[in-house]
């Protein structure tokens, strides 16, 4: 049942996110960021995961700017074969800037170049998650791979770190099926 209901809800928010233009896109942003920037658990976070936006999501480069500019750990995703990740360190806003794209249209680390683990190097203070959509509460709807609740089981084994999701308010909705597989995000950000 949760199943088929999450389907409709990824269907739904999906067409929403469609008609948002790019200066909607671009004005919510920036919001996000600043209320993330501000926010004490970020500040006093010292190793911070954050996804690579797509066009269709929340950018973070932004995020990982200042991640960089601040002396922090930024570590980034990276597919592993399978359904696995897991989340590398990258080093300047250079190296942001050049990264290649993968089968998701996603920027990311080749497979090929080995990099800091975060969990083999002392694990996470913080994770900035994607979601398709959220409630003010935390529940998240990912896009069905389940990659980032499998990813926090073993963070959480090394350093509990705090989930922060971040979304447009298009994708903020008053409720989510959830199975006993899903993890909340302990923060939700949107403008």
């Amino acid at each position: 049942m949760a199943v088929a209901a999450k389907r409709a809800l990824r269907k739904q928010v999906q067409e929403v996110l469609k008609k948002l233009t790019p200066e909607e896109r671009t004005t919510q942003s920036a919001e996000i960021v600043s209320k993330l920037l501000e926010l004490p658990e970020y500040k006093n976070s010292r190793r911070v995961s954050v996804f690579l936006s797509r066009e269709d999501e929340v950018s973070t480069d932004a995020i990982v700017i200042d991640l960089l500019k601040s002396n922090k750990s930024c570590y980034i995703p990276k597919q592993l074969t399978g359904d696995d990740m897991e989340m590398v360190k990258i080093e300047s806003v250079e190296e942001l800037k050049t990264l290649p794209k993968n089968s998701f249209g996603i920027r990311e680390v080749p497979a090929s170049e080995e990099r800091e683990d975060a969990l083999a190097s002392g694990g996470l203070d913080l994770m900035i998650l994607p979601g398709l959509a959220f409630t003010a509460t935390g529940k998240r709807l990912g896009k069905g791979k389940g990659y980032y609740d499998r990813y926090i089981l073993k963070a959480r084994k090394v350093r509990p770190p705090v989930l922060v999701g971040i979304a447009f308010r298009q994708q903020i909705v008053p409720d989510i099926p959830v199975t006993e597989n899903d993890i909340d995000a302990d923060i939700v950000i949107s403008p």
